[in-house]
């Protein structure tokens, strides 16, 4: 059973949507399976109003059965009984989709021992936020319903710092702040594209360095889009190098060079500020050298 204590006035199908990152009518349906108590009372209508200082039990669905899992390469670089922090390496899933059938972080989590919740949704239990294939870096994963209704709902708050480094063709201006809508392209639905039917998208670029014909990037993202950092880079014509769907492919590079490389948050149980740090990769740091030596110069320009 969750705890929740009322923090404000509400019909209580929207409170519990909001404080639990779901819907309103999975909300409802909660209620009405007999799952909500305010104090020791079941409650039967969604459309009670709650009161300041309330308790609220709310009993979440049993975890999903998710198999035995499987051994995938991915460090730990933080784990307490609410949440973990790993850093993901290139070419790893974060979890299945109907097109994906593949070992997942799911499956190495779960061969690793550790109990996911059942909240989410049903393929990506505790997944509050994921990394794209191809990206590298660090992930926050809620392993107690409540850790991930309050990271969830930190995350559209914006209340967590996400910070990557990507290589891009050209030499953007210094520093800019891209506010363009993003959704699914219309004409290859497996991709991504701006377009004004999109979500509110926001990513903030500086330049670290400018290197021969590319420059090096530390973005912040204020929103959390699909391919949103690969898709904006695109649209203002710094495409990032080694991206095969957005970007510039080279030779020097295997993958897109995108690496998440630090995280804060503020812990959603303890109330402690974490911050996590993440190396560059070797396969990144040996496609900087390359460039830092020269020796990529006339291909970027020829792609």
């Amino acid at each position: 059973m969750e705890k929740i204590v009322v923090c404000e006035v509400l019909r209580l199908d929207v409170f519990l949507g909001k404080v639990l990152s779901i819907t309103r009518a999975k909300a409802q349906k909660l209620i009405e399976e007999g799952r909500v108590k305010i104090e020791d009372v079941d409650v039967i209508k969604p459309s009670k109003k709650t009161k300041i200082g309330e308790i609220i039990w709310v009993e979440l669905p049993e975890p999903i059965e998710l198999g035995t899992g499987c051994e995938i390469p991915f460090n730990i670089v933080y784990q307490d009984e609410h949440l973990l922090v790993v850093d993901k390496p290139a070419g790893v899933i974060v979890h299945k989709s109907p097109n994906v059938k593949g070992s997942t972080l799911i499956d190495g989590l779960i061969y690793k021992g550790i109990i996911l919740p059942a909240c989410g949704r049903p393929l990506r239990p505790g997944i509050v936020h994921r990394l794209d294939k191809d990206t590298s870096g660090l992930m926050i994963v809620a392993k107690t319903d409540s850790a991930y209704y309050q990271l969830s709902s930190m995350m559209k708050d914006r209340l967590v710092s996400r910070n990557y480094i990507a290589l891009v063709k050209g030499k953007p201006p210094k520093e800019n702040i891209i506010n363009a809508p993003v959704g699914r392209d219309r004409r290859r639905k497996t991709l991504m594209a701006i377009t004004f039917a999109g979500k509110t998208a926001l990513t903030h670029y500086q330049v670290i360095q400018y290197l021969n014909q590319a420059a090096l990037l530390k973005l912040t993202l204020s929103t959390g889009r699909t391919h949103q950092i690969r898709v904006h880079l695109k649209y203002t014509g710094y495409p990032i190098l080694g991206d095969p769907l957005y970007g510039c492919p080279v030779s020097f590079l295997k993958r897109q060079f995108l690496h998440a490389f630090k995280l804060g948050f503020t812990h959603p149980i303890t109330g402690e500020q974490k911050n996590f740090f993440s190396p560059l990769p070797e396969d990144l740091r040996q496609a900087l050298a390359v460039l830092r030596n020269g020796a990529s110069g006339e291909e970027i320009e020829n792609e």
